[in-house]
């Protein structure tokens, strides 16, 4: 599998087998002049695993580790491993991932935050709660777990408590799962144009946008290709999230509801995702880390194309990332914070059933966020680090202002049906600067027309106009 790929001319001398066939390039990253020695696609900006790798190899790779898979090869265990044909063996393929030099220790070695204070505790045997959503079977997800030990005293206390830890464990693995979902095919889905209603009736059409979430500081300037495959992201990861609330145990709710929650929490959910990112990230205050592996400078020109800004990057840096590093979240709190996101209770224009749902689900959610805050610490200072954690949040409401309003603004001045089209979903989603002004007037007609109805049906009222 791994004879027919075709590494860049820098790589060749490392590679025993060539050919001729010249390879695809990969997203558009045209800038990249290294490919995958493994398949021959484009390589990604940063090295994995110790060579140069494209993001469906190295997904493979870190999949078949993590979960020790054992492949068998169907042919003679030399088959083609070429963009277009490496995902036909999978033997051959993680042969050739070994054979090039992709080291398993580095992905063995690596491991949540979770579980480093999970192996580190010494005060007993640890509460293992299994988490059911998605896929049990597969990942750490079964095994992985975390103390929580507030006071109790009663019974339906501790059951509450229990019910928070699962919850937590539940959101941590949903959020792990939508980080790397991506399967074989992802750099090879085709891009199909659709509509809201399309994607949540079929999820796979955003199949090719599901690559590994990574933040790091990367010194290379961000190309336009690379911004604009890091919006689908932000929203892939954004309707993901939204798409899989009920596997949290919230009561099922509608399409439309689904589609309003992702119109209000985009914005929010992406810029709380890229400041965390950050933070974890660097502690270069000047430099903002998006989940695509791409670094942003507040001292670097951006395209005005883009989706984000020059003012909102400085803005994310100094406000929010400086709030973020102070707060010193963990990995839980953390989670219970993005969820929380979605789940708040300014969204307006969703069905009673949605609205009670949704409610529901927030209420299990600062629940688990302020046992989560009192784990270590005294009951005062517990609330007022609940209080200062929920505080975080307001910050986002301009910054998510200002990100939609630059989509507004691209989508108000591109006079050609063609380059809308190409942004359908957004589009739908935001709208352009008159979008607001024609529901308002719509909004206005019906109440005017509600009173003058009103006014005809009570005795004794004359009615003009």
């Amino acid at each position: 599998m791994a004879s027919g790929a075709r590494p860049s001319s820098n790589q060749r001398d490392e590679s025993a087998t060539s050919s001729g066939k010249k390879t695809r390039t990969s997203r558009g990253h045209d800038h990249c002049n290294e490919f995958c020695v493994v398949c021959g696609d484009r390589a990604c900006n940063h090295h994995y695993y110790g060579v140069a790798a494209c993001h469906g190899c190295k997904c493979f790779f870190w999949r078949s580790v993590k979960q020790q898979q054992q492949y068998l090869c169907r042919y003679d265990k030399n088959c083609d491993i070429s963009p277009n044909q490496r995902n036909a063996c999978r033997y051959c393929r993680f042969q050739r991932c070994i054979s090039v030099g992709m080291q398993p220790d580095a992905v063995r070695m690596q491991s949540t935050r979770t579980e480093k204070r999970a192996a580190s505790s010494t005060t007993g045997p640890q509460p293992v709660v299994s988490s059911t959503i998605l896929d049990s079977t597969t990942g750490p997800s079964s095994t992985e777990s975390f103390e929580m030990k507030p006071f109790t005293e009663t019974i339906e206390a501790k059951q509450a408590c229990e019910d928070n830890e699962k919850l937590v464990l539940a959101i941590l693995e949903l959020e792990r799962r939508v980080n790397e979902v991506a399967d074989f095919s992802e750099n090879e889905t085709p891009y199909e144009l659709c509509s809201l209603d399309e994607i949540f009736y079929r999820p796979d059409i955003l199949e090719r946008y599901r690559t590994s979430v990574t933040y790091c500081v990367r010194l290379h300037r961000a190309t336009t290709e690379e911004l604009e495959f890091c919006k689908y992201r932000t929203l892939t990861k954004a309707f993901d999230m939204v798409y899989s609330l009920e596997q949290l145990g919230m009561n099922p709710i509608s399409i439309e509801d689904k589609i309003t929650l992702l119109r209000h929490v985009y914005g929010q959910l992406t810029v709380f995702d890229i400041a965390y990112g950050t933070v974890q990230a660097t502690k270069d205050q000047s430099l903002l880390c998006l989940p695509t592996g791409i670094t942003l400078s507040t001292n670097e020109q951006i395209q005005d194309n883009s989706f984000i800004n020059q003012s909102l990057i400085s803005q994310i840096a100094s406000v929010l990332v400086t709030a973020l590093t102070k707060a010193d979240l963990s990995e839980e709190e953390a989670a219970l914070l993005k969820t929380i996101i979605i789940v708040n209770d300014g969204v307006q224009g969703l069905s009673v059933n949605g609205v009670e749902a949704i409610g529901s689900l927030r209420s299990r959610l600062h629940s688990a966020l302020h046992q989560v805050c009192s784990v270590g610490r005294a009951a005062s200072t517990a609330t007022q680090r609940f209080a200062g954690n929920l505080h975080i949040l307001s910050k986002l409401v301009m910054l998510s202002h200002d990100l939609i309003e630059q989509f507004r603004v691209r989508f108000t001045f591109q006079k050609f049906e063609r380059d809308r089209s190409s942004t359908q979903l957004f589009y739908e989603l935001f709208g352009d600067l008159f979008h607001q002004t024609r529901e308002n007037s719509s909004i206005i007609e019906n109440i005017h027309s509600m009173a003058l109805s009103k006014a005809r049906n009570s005795p004794g009222t004359v009615v003009t106009g």
